[in-house]
């Protein structure tokens, strides 16, 4: 039986083998002396109403979002931040008085990790790999942050074009354009690329969402996949020699502004403890050799 004053948290997506989500917060919990428990609830599109339904019925605090949820989510919320409303997906929801109340961290968290970086975005050249709830929120991060032009690239160009609209018309971005095809892709032209796909992620560790032809020397490339740290994309990178950064410190931004907003307080665990308890956790013990785009 959960205690009267536990508090419970959770995780939806399909699938969920990979997430190291429930590490990261029962460690922030232990550290800030909060009793809780953080559970991932692998679900399938079909299950996801009655999983919400009983998160709530069971008197969760909050739930995180991810892989392939973070839209189809939206449609549950009784109210949504401004964020949300510019990133259209949503990676964070809290329980309030049987109200569910919708957020995006990963924005705030994409662009502490470039702070914390020293990547400076203001007047840059970006590619965006991905279209989906990740890439949205890179798309919103960079535009906060003053970038020059942007590049969207996706397996499905459908949906490459419906960000780059999204872009244009709710974001008043309009140096926005859809490469849809690799061979387009001016590589040194750009500042900053950005692989927000989750290609490449355990188990199938040799996937890449693109190679690179070209020299990349003036070029910082960042995956937001985080297991394993150096992806096959980040490798294949950095041996054209721009700099890399993974995508361990985003995840744990953005899973601290989750923990802020459920427990309305600040979280005062420094993110280089949470990146080496988690470093020391890292495990991919399965790759494999498939290799495809995002």
């Amino acid at each position: 039986m959960v205690k009267p004053d536990r508090k419970l948290f959770g995780l939806i997506g399909h699938p969920l083998g990979h997430t190291y989500s429930p590490a990261l917060h029962q460690f922030v919990l232990q550290r800030i002396e909060v009793e809780g428990c953080y559970h991932a609830f692998d679900t399938p599109a079909a299950e996801l109403s009655a999983v919400i339904e009983g998160m709530r019925a069971l008197g969760f605090a909050g739930f995180n979002v991810t892989v392939p949820h973070k839209q189809a989510v939206l449609k549950f919320l009784d109210e949504r931040d401004p964020m949300v409303e510019e990133v259209g997906a949503v990676n964070t929801v809290r329980f309030r008085d049987g109200r569910l109340l919708g957020y995006n961290t990963d924005v705030v968290g994409f662009a502490r990790a470039l702070e914390q970086a020293g990547v400076e975005a203001r007047g840059k050249v970006a590619l965006v790999l991905g279209a989906g709830g990740a890439a949205r929120a890179v798309v919103v991060a960079l535009i906060r942050a003053g970038v020059a032009r942007m590049v969207l690239h996706n397996r499905t160009v459908s949906r490459a074009e419906e960000l780059a609209e999204h872009a244009r018309t709710k974001l008043n971005f309009a140096a926005v354009e859809v490469s849809t095809t690799v061979a387009d892709l001016p590589f040194p032209e750009f500042d900053l690329v950005i692989n927000a796909t989750s290609v490449g992620m355990c188990p199938h560790t040799q996937a890449r969402p693109l190679e690179f032809r070209e020299a990349m020397l003036r070029t910082t490339v960042m995956d937001l996949v985080y297991n394993p740290i150096e992806t096959a994309f980040l490798h294949e990178a950095r041996a054209a020699g721009a700099r890399t950064l993974d995508g361990l410190d985003m995840f744990i931004f953005q899973g601290l502004e989750a923990l802020r907003l459920w427990l309305d307080r600040e979280v005062d665990v420094p993110p280089s403890d949470v990146r080496k308890f988690l470093i020391q956790r890292l495990r991919c013990h399965e790759p494999d050799s498939i290799s495809h785009r995002g």
